[in-house]
Parts: C-alpha cells; structure tokens; sequence
C-alpha cells in the first residue's frame, strides 16, 4: 500500500508509547549491571622491555640502529610469545586458569600479550587473570625470562647475517668495480674532454669566418656601387669590376667554409651531447654502486659490533604493578551498548506497530467509504 511517511505522526505516536522505550532501555541496563557484575573480574598487568643495541666501546652503537637491530625486535616478540616460556609460567607460577582444561594455545591467547609500540623501542608485555598478583607476577616472569632467553640465544643466527652480509658486501664490490672500469674505458675510447675542445675550436674559427664575411660582404656592396652607370672610363671601370670580382670570390670561399664548419659543428654537437648523456649515466651508475658499497660495509661493521653484545640490548624497563583496577567487564561501555541497543530495537519495534496500525486504519476508512 502506497503511504508516504509522517514524520509528525511518527514522532507522536513515539510520545505515547514513551513508557515502552523506557521500560526497553531500563530492562537492558538492568541486565548490562547484572552480566557485568557476574561475570567474573580480570586484571591486566603491563611489563615495559627497552630494545636498544648496546654501546660496547663504539660510541656510534649507542645511537645508530642498524638493520640486524630492525630485524631482531620480531626475535623478540617470539621469544616473549614461546609456548615453553607461557607453559613455564603457568606452571611454576601455579596460575590458576591452568586447571580449566583449555589447550595451551586457547590459554596464551587470552592471556599473554606482546607488543612493540610504533615508532619506539618499548616492547609491552600483558597479562590478564582474574589474580591482580598472578597477572603482575607473570608479566614480569615473562620480561625477565625474556631477557634471559634473548641472551642465551646461539650466536649461530648472527654468523648467518654476517655471512649474508659479506656476500652483499662482495657483490657490491664487484658491482663498484665494473663500473669504475666501464667509466674509464669509456674515457678512453671516447673522450669527452678532446671533442668539447674540437667543437670549442670550430665554433671560434665559424666566429672568425663569420666576421670576415660581413666584411667582405660590406666590401662587395662598396664595389658594386662604385661601378659606373655608363662606360665612361673603361680602365677604371675595368679594375672596379676586377676588385668586385676578387671580393666576390671571396665571399662564396668565405660562405662555403662557413656552411662546412656549420656541418660539421652540428654532427660534432650530437656526438658530444650523446657522449655526454652516456658519461652522465655511467657517472650515475658508478654513484649508485659506491653508495652501495658504502652501505653494505657500514651495515657489516654494524653486525661486527654487535656480535657478542646480545645479552645487553634487552633490559627491563617497568616490571608491571599489580592492578587495582579491572580491565574487564568494563560496566560504563557495556551500559553504553546496551542502552543503544535497547534504543534501536524499542524504536524499530515501535516503527513496525506504527506502520501496522496505521495500515489498518487505512483499510477500515476504505472498508467504510465504499459502504
């Protein structure tokens, strides 16, 4: 049935059943305040770990982070994450969520947390129990343990990177070189220097040529109008002519070397700028290799100052309080959501009566006017 919606209407058939809605919104905090008060209490406790490379007796380690340091914040977090280590915590720490019968997976999930903020070198360890002690005292089991595994570890991983590193190290060697000889061959069967010097010479030589040109150009235009009209002195028209001549001759030389000096700036020209591009790009490559060169050096020094300093790059930081507040249930959130959704569904209950009853009504005024 066709009806457009009234708004009004709507809104006043929401006023007198206000006492729905409240009675709605009443129920569901009723029962947000009873869940969140039975369900039982859990507390989670923060222990705070410092990831820094240690200094040793290079001053730059205390600052610099090196790619072995990026990688290893992951080893971290694995270490702190280990089913032995969580099963090694619940055991000797006598937790009591041990006993629910829950695999060791199920357990670690929602009890153990680690993370590494961004941007920072803090690596965060939670845990949650229904114990405010236990949660304290495993998190900071964790952190300690942690460090103690992450200095234990086999140096075996190291030498690995470092071998790797060399490698890298050697290939950018060999790059760096091929490309310092692929530069100076290149110099060599194709100077650059020589034809700016050939080209430089040409462009002063076509300068002169050009000068003289004009000149004698000029000259000829003197001699062509000194030439008599009529034939009144035949001797001096005679050496006017034989000047003009010579002049003229000149010109046309003077005119045809120009235009070979032309030609042959123009094909040295693109040669040169063609050498140059080459010389730029080999130049670039040869940049490119040294700065990886650089790079792969300074990143296996890195790993060479590292080796033997592991132990020193974890060390804790907060070891956690015991918490004196739970983090869940969490009872102003859980009221929030439930009174939104009693809000939500008293009002599209509402909206459903609404339409029901006015359908009705629709009918029944029908009903009665075809009567």
């Amino acid at each position: 049935m066709d009806m457009e919606f009234d708004a009004v209407e709507f809104g006043r058939y929401l006023q007198t059943r206000w006492r729905f809605t409240a009675i709605a919104c009443g129920v569901a905090l009723f029962l947000a305040v009873v869940i969140s008060l039975l369900t039982p209490k859990r507390y989670t406790s923060t222990a705070s770990l410092l990831i820094d490379p240690p200094a040793g007796n290079d001053p730059r380690a205390a600052t610099a982070v090196s790619p072995a340091y990026l990688e290893s914040l992951k080893t971290f977090e694995r270490i702190a994450l280990s089913d032995s280590l969580f099963v090694k915590a619940i055991t000797q720490l006598k937790i009591p969520e041990a006993r629910s019968g829950k695999s060791v997976e199920s357990l670690k999930k929602a009890i153990l947390k680690v993370s590494k903020l961004p941007n920072t070198k803090i690596l965060e360890i939670d845990a949650t129990l229904t114990d405010p002690r236990g949660a304290q005292a495993m998190a900071q089991f964790v952190a300690e343990h942690t460090v103690a595994l992450s200095s234990a570890l086999d140096t075996g991983t190291e030498d690995d990177v470092t071998r790797q590193a060399r490698a890298i190290l050697a290939a950018a060697g060999e790059r760096l070189r091929q490309a310092q000889s692929a530069r100076d061959t290149f110099g060599q069967r194709e100077p650059v220097q020589t034809l700016e010097d050939e080209v430089a010479n040409a462009g002063e030589l076509r300068y002169g040529i050009r000068r003289d040109l004009v000149q004698a150009r000029a000259e000829l235009a003197e001699y062509v109008a000194q030439q008599p009209s009529d034939v009144q002195d035949t001797r001096e028209s005679a050496w006017i002519k034989a000047q003009a001549g010579g002049v003229r001759a000149r010109v046309t030389q003077l005119e045809l070397q120009d235009q070979e000096l032309s030609r042959s700036i123009a094909v040295k020209g693109a040669l040169l700028e063609r050498r140059k591009i080459r010389r730029e790009m080999l130049e670039g490559d040869l940049e490119a290799a040294r700065k990886d060169y650089e790079a792969a050096n300074l990143r296996l020094n890195d790993l060479r100052a590292s080796t033997g300093f592991r132990g020193e790059r974890l060390q804790i930081i907060d070891p956690g309080i015991v918490p004196q507040r739970p983090s869940s249930p969490n009872l102003p959130l859980n009221v929030m959501v439930a009174l939104l959704l009693a809000l939500i569904a008293s009002t599209v209950s509402l909206a459903y009566q609404f339409a029901k009853a006015r359908n009705t009504r629709v009918r029944e005024e029908r009903v009665y006017s075809l009567r």
